[in-house]
């Protein structure tokens, strides 16, 4: 295996990025950032309050929306003693 000098393997890693945001710019993005942040923690809280209600009028205990790698694949419960309902056949 050939050595490689340091400097070309520094070069190779280090990314110049063409787009820096100016303060005025980062203040926004923060701003925005806390805004989604509170978006997501009420999203989640509506789906867990959605959980407990179909858990209390179906009779399933522990039922939860399922989701894989960011996407929602459907419906299970935590204790996996329900076979998961896939999107699929819970949209037809």
């Amino acid at each position: 295996m050939a050595k490689m000098d340091l400097g070309k393997w520094q070069k190779r890693i280090s990314k110049k990025y063409k787009l820096k945001p100016t303060r005025k710019q980062l203040l926004l993005i923060k701003e925005a950032w806390k805004r989604f942040q509170y978006i997501e923690e009420c999203f989640y809280q509506s789906i867990g309050k959605l959980e407990d209600k179909i858990a209390k009028e179906t009779g399933i205990k522990d039922i939860i929306f399922f989701n894989s790698d960011g996407d929602w694949c459907g419906i299970g419960n935590k204790s996996r003693s329900m076979k998961l309902l896939q999107r699929e056949d819970l949209e037809n």
